[in-house]
């Protein structure tokens, strides 16, 4: 049995039809009683169930316990326009006694009568909010020369965590407010930066990303536990608690399958005492007491379905055992709760082996094997041509075939920041140059459209140096197919 709460589908919440809003002139205090049952997975009533309800605009938290029957109550005191929270154990509703503005997280209590809800022990991954798909359009024309695969060499499974559908940077949210830390197309959210909206902007755009089929979120405990301040020439970090980070987790949950979390970062080392500090280099066993606490929280709220040991890793980690080290214990922990564990590396590393290992990146996947599930990929963005890229995929590709697939290859980062800022990018593709070895430049478009369609292009790619059986296993720079249909 879990103690974690997850409410049935919405119509089922109802006994009273909604009544119309608080209008002026309705009383000032109303009084709502909900009735709770507690069953089991099997629907076997659970007692000693702890509730608490808040009124969020006014008085404390109120407990209850469920009965033998898996039976209790609570009655709330307030005014028409009131929010209540319900919660137990990390599973939160909120009630609004007027009209739902968001939709299906908000409970309608009608004044003065009951309201049943039966809440099931079960999993965050069950019973996501149900949100309709959106029609999108086709995506623009591939470039010439179409000298790289464009026809997918598989059909992707629907409902495999392994295949990763999500899209961290170009999910655009038109009246977005801009935040510290964005750039000037700040209307395109970074995923992991979600937290620092309002809860409302929250609910909409994870219901986007839900909209557009995808599986899988991206979230970054770093950035949201980092310090606020954290000095020049870094992003400010969201100053946010562990819990607080749960709580967010939990949220993406509610929509999407998957909810995957970037632990470390070369950015947020200083946490001002609230956890443990990272640290540049550190060793296997540094590794282990810094995340491990982390991991435990994040596992046992049941937050977390992947886990990425840190941005970039290359970039701020010891090459060698100390960095194998760390991956063999996140990995152990990781597999033992069943959350699957990858590695990102700044763009076209896929290893980090000891400098005089001689076996090289085949050293560095024999000693994970079995600790890492594979490699959430970074390419160079626009100055790789699709050709470039799918050859690059490939350059792994035949390694993993030939160990059997014991590793799997996604495409995460791709166009990424280049979205930040502009609809364009100009610069040197393939490093191109004249006849004088001057460089060659050129301009490229940079918007959400082709990023899907960057990433749809590197799904297509196939070994086609040892004809091995290995695949790319999905995107997070968004994708579909080129008719619009999900990929």
């Amino acid at each position: 049995m879990t103690t974690n709460y997850q409410r049935p589908p919405l119509p089922t919440l109802f006994r009273h039809p909604p009544r119309p809003a608080p209008q002026a002139g309705d009383p000032d205090d109303v009084h709502y009683v909900l009735e709770i049952t507690c069953v089991d997975t099997t629907g076997k009533p659970v007692s000693g169930v702890e509730l608490s309800l808040i009124n969020n605009n006014n008085g404390t938290p109120s407990s209850r316990y469920s009965d033998g029957n898996g039976y209790c109550n609570h009655g709330v005191t307030g005014r028409p326009d009131d929010l209540v929270t319900f919660q137990s154990n990390g599973w939160k509703l909120v009630a609004a006694t007027g009209q739902p503005s968001i939709g299906p997280q908000y409970l309608y209590l009608p004044v003065g009568d009951h309201v049943t809800l039966q809440v099931s022990l079960d999993s965050f991954k069950q019973g996501l909010r149900p949100t309709p798909p959106a029609a999108r359009g086709p995506l623009p024309p591939f470039a010439t020369p179409i000298n790289y695969r464009t026809t997918m060499p598989w059909e992707p499974p629907t409902a495999d965590r392994n295949f990763m559908r999500g899209d961290a940077w170009g999910v655009e949210m038109p009246g977005a407010p801009q935040i510290p830390g964005t750039g000037r197309k700040y209307e395109r959210i970074f995923s992991w930066f979600s937290d620092r909206y309002s809860p409302a902007f929250q609910d909409e755009y994870w219901a986007k990303q839900a909209s557009f089929q995808y599986t899988h979120g991206k979230l970054s405990l770093a950035d949201s536990l980092g310090k606020i301040d954290n000095g020049p020439n870094s992003p400010p970090g969201a100053g946010r608690t562990i819990d607080q980070f749960i709580e967010t987790c939990h949220l993406v949950k509610k929509y999407l399958p998957w909810c995957q979390v970037i632990l470390g970062s070369k950015y947020f080392l200083d946490f001002e005492g609230r956890i443990a500090n990272c640290a540049h280099n550190m060793t296997g066993q540094q590794w282990a007491d810094w995340a491990g606490p982390l991991l435990e929280q994040l596992i046992a709220a049941k937050a977390i379905d992947e886990c990425i040991a840190g941005w970039e890793w290359n970039l701020w980690n010891t090459p060698g055992k100390d960095s194998i080290d760390a991956y063999k214990f996140i990995g152990t922990t990781c597999h033992a709760a069943g959350i699957s564990s990858w590695q990102h590396m700044a763009p076209h590393y896929t290893s980090w082996q000891a400098n005089d290992d001689d076996r090289g990146r085949f050293g560095w996947f024999d000693d994970l094997a079995g600790y890492l599930d594979g490699i959430n990929y970074q390419t160079a963005g626009p100055s790789w041509s699709p050709q470039m890229m799918q050859a690059r995929f490939v350059d792994t590709l035949w390694l993993f075939g030939e160990r059997g697939n014991d590793f799997l290859f996604r495409m995460d980062e791709d166009y990424a920041f280049f979205l930040w800022d502009a609809d364009e990018w100009t610069g040197q593709v393939d490093d191109a140059v004249d006849a004088n070895g001057t460089p060659i430049l050129t301009t490229l478009p940079t918007t959400p459209e082709y990023a899907n369609q960057r990433s749809y292009i590197g799904c297509c790619t196939v070994d086609d140096v040892k004809h091995g059986s290995a695949l790319v296993w999905g995107y997070m720079n968004g994708a579909r197919r080129p008719d619009g249909s999900r990929l």
